[in-house]
């Protein structure tokens, strides 16, 4: 007998445990490739729900509503509203954490107005409670009309009975919607039903509020005529409902949430809050972090670096030796050998990087982060989650200008992507190496290795020559697109080491594959040119200077 298969969608806010439930449910049974024609990441995995049941995971990016801002929120809407998308999920897990509860439940409220069968995973339950936020669970699920289930993503408790959940929510008939806009805006959701042709009445809210859904195109121009003929603007109908929606959200919190008195180490976690995003002391506990940083990347990376190095030497030596002397021997060698040598030897810095940063994410400190730098990044016309992509560039450009995706206006998004290999990253490495051994001397600065100062200096060269040509850039590029910055602060977590070593692996994966094809092509490219340049022209213009040489020796004596 044949297992059925079904598909899972994952949703939620950033932050809220998403990524962390996904390798929980899915462990080494995942992949990661791109949607279609664009180059947001798309994550998916096989879990075996029961005996007889298979699911396959897609973990969709994070959102905080259907009403897409970036790259990333729009994917999410795109398959959450389109029933004919390959993803389209029998069953939508919506994410909640539970220490930030009221934003979560937008978006789940959004999708259960979709008609579609949707259970609520409340995660991070007992640090809620730690910080005296009380939920009633049953009384949570009483009043949405749908299953909730409280688990730790983190330690893998609740697994089992969010499998059972989705399940029983497998044949679930679509209930009552949370919050009817047939009512809110009358006879006009009843006509742009019957234009798309599809009865679901907040699909076609979205669609009037000219939101992006599959085959909409054909209906535009009818759904615009719709709009105007009942003075319908859609920035407007937008915000009226969604503080309708939270009218409604906030009755619920009050019956479901209740406030105690934090624990004490919740207490310390505010006056801890208080310093790393102070306008003076956050920017310099933050550089001396990304000071210490860049000393450990580069003196942990050094040692496999040179053990790379030497495997690649040998390699080569043995390479040269075992095939007959010829030109697809110095193509093997000189071509092939030399150019992946010169990918995999700057892995560990990019590995050593990405973990410092996928630490800082895990832990809650990136976001403070973001908060503090994006005053400073605003005015040279660039965002707080632009300082991501700018770190990440310090190792590898390519993952960090697809790490971009996240920043919602277009023209931020674009400045940082310009501005980003302006960091100096790993494959400058051995020439800001060479320059330093031959100039600085290897000697202690305050207690500093002196070189490894004037190193974090390139570097800090490389930050401040994005910053002012970004700041150029700003009165470059016109928009009149107003761009603002939602950033919630995740509480402070022992980082989860599966979803550091995962981000880790493909971060690597990304430089490997996608940069390292390229770097080999050029390295064969400089390979020929090398091999087949004019013969001769070097020993022949050191001929000429070694005679203008001997001349002026002559004449001299």
């Amino acid at each position: 007998m044949s297992k059925r298969k079904i598909k899972i969608a994952l949703a939620g806010n950033p932050n809220s445990g998403k990524t962390t439930l996904f390798n929980a449910f899915t462990g080494l049974k995942q992949k990661v490739g791109n949607y279609p024609g664009i180059t947001v990441e798309k994550k998916t995995g096989k879990s075996n729900l029961s005996a007889d049941i298979d699911a396959k995971i897609i973990d969709l990016p994070g959102t905080y509503s259907l009403f897409p801002k970036s790259m990333d929120e729009e994917v999410a809407q795109q398959v959450l509203c389109n029933s004919t998308d390959q993803d389209y999920p029998d069953v939508t897990i919506i994410i909640a954490d539970a220490t930030n509860l009221r934003r979560s439940i937008f978006l789940l409220t959004q999708v259960i107005d979709l008609n579609m069968n949707v259970v609520l995973a409340l995660n991070m339950v007992d640090i809620a409670t730690k910080k005296g936020i009380l939920v009633n669970v049953d009384l949570l699920s009483e009043a949405l009309a749908i299953q909730v289930v409280a688990i730790n993503a983190r330690k893998s408790k609740g697994i089992e009975s969010l499998k059972e959940a989705i399940i029983n929510a497998i044949d679930e008939k679509p209930k009552q919607p949370f919050l009817d806009v047939s009512k809110i805006f009358k006879g006009i959701i009843e006509k742009a039903n019957v234009i798309r042709g599809i009865e679901n009445n907040y699909a076609s809210f979205l669609a009037l509020c000219k939101q992006k859904l599959s085959g909409e195109v054909i209906n535009r121009c009818a759904l615009n005529q719709l709009c105007k003929n009942n003075d319908i603007i859609p920035e407007r109908a937008q915000a009226k409902e969604t503080v309708k929606r939270y009218k409604a959200i906030d009755k619920i919190i009050q019956l479901a949430v209740k406030k105690g008195k934090p624990e004490g180490k919740y207490q310390f976690t505010k006056k801890v809050d208080d310093l790393l995003i102070h306008p003076f002391f956050g920017y310099v506990i933050f550089l001396s972090i990304l000071f210490l940083l860049f000393q450990a990347v580069f003196s942990w990376s050094a040692y496999p670096m040179e053990l790379i190095d030497s495997l690649f030497t040998n390699l080569s030596i043995i390479t040269a030796n075992a095939m007959p002397q010829g030109m697809l021997n110095d193509l093997v060698v000189n071509g092939i050998l030399a150019g992946l040598g010169g990918i995999v030897i700057f892995v560990p810095q990019i590995a050593f990087l990405f973990a410092f940063i996928a630490f800082l994410e895990d832990t809650g400190y990136m976001a403070r982060v973001s908060f503090i730098t994006d005053k400073l990044l605003r005015g040279v016309g660039l965002n707080g989650r632009s300082i991501i992509p700018l770190l990440s560039g310090a190792a590898c450009a390519v993952p960090a200008i697809m790490s971009a995706r996240t920043i919602s206006s277009w023209k931020e998004r674009l400045i940082t992507i310009m501005v980003t290999p302006l960091m100096s990253c790993s494959a400058r490495l051995p020439v800001y190496t060479l320059i330093i051994a031959m100039i600085i001397p290897a000697e202690d600065f305050l207690g500093f290795n002196l070189q490894g100062l004037v190193l974090m200096v390139f570097y800090l060269i490389g930050f401040v020559s994005a910053i002012g040509v970004a700041y150029l850039m700003k009165f470059i590029i016109k928009s009149k697109e107003r761009s603002y910055y939602i950033m919630e602060m995740p509480s402070y977590k022992i980082p989860d080491w599966k979803t550091v070593v995962y981000a880790i692996i493909e971060k690597v994966k990304v430089f490997l594959f996608d940069a390292g094809k390229i770097i080999i092509a050029v390295s064969i490219v400089l390979w020929f040119l090398s091999s087949f340049a004019p013969g001769k022209k070097f020993e022949q213009i050191e001929q000429q200077w070694a005679g203008k040489a001997r001349c002026r020796n002559a004449h001299c004596s």
